[in-house]
């Protein structure tokens, strides 16, 4: 079966790469360079904060195949906690409300108040921090490295 993928990024690649492990003979057509797109520019952050069945299911297969690449050439996959905040107290239910979604779809994920926060963190300033939350199950990897990694396992 011959498959065409448009775009070299981290989705385009790692679909390439998948299909071509499939038995596919797949051309990948990008207008730029390798990851020169929303890859290019992406932070790398891995997280599990997700309140969808099907995010959770991705992140699932996502971060387990950044655990099992790690350490293939460049790539590295960092374990760390991400966390995220509301700096206004109108927004603290909202927090606590889609952390307690994460939790039902099984999310390493809680929620902290501010003297929590400080504890666990302390190198974060909590001055303006009206509620965080905390994601146990992530970690961050260099996009750049992953799509070049992908680019090669994709031939």
């Amino acid at each position: 079966m011959a498959v065409a993928v448009v775009g070299a990024g981290a989705v385009g690649l790692t679909a390439a790469r998948d299909l071509a492990a499939g038995g596919a003979d797949v051309t990948v057509y990008e207008r730029d360079s390798v990851g020169a797109g929303a890859t290019g520019r992406a932070a790398g952050i891995v997280h599990d904060a997700v309140a969808v069945d099907v995010d959770a299911t991705l992140h699932d297969r996502a971060i387990e195949r950044f655990r099992d690449l790690s350490g293939d050439g460049r790539f590295r996959f960092h374990e760390t906690p991400y966390c995220w905040f509301v700096t206004e107290e109108g927004g603290v239910s909202d927090l606590v409300d889609g952390v307690e979604r994460m939790r039902a779809n099984g999310r390493g994920v809680e929620s902290l108040d501010t003297e929590d926060l400080r504890r666990r963190f302390p190198q974060v300033s909590a001055d303006d921090v009206a509620a965080a939350a905390v994601a146990t199950d992530a970690g961050v990897a260099d996009p750049e490295a992953y799509v070049v990694l992908m680019a090669r396992r994709a031939r």
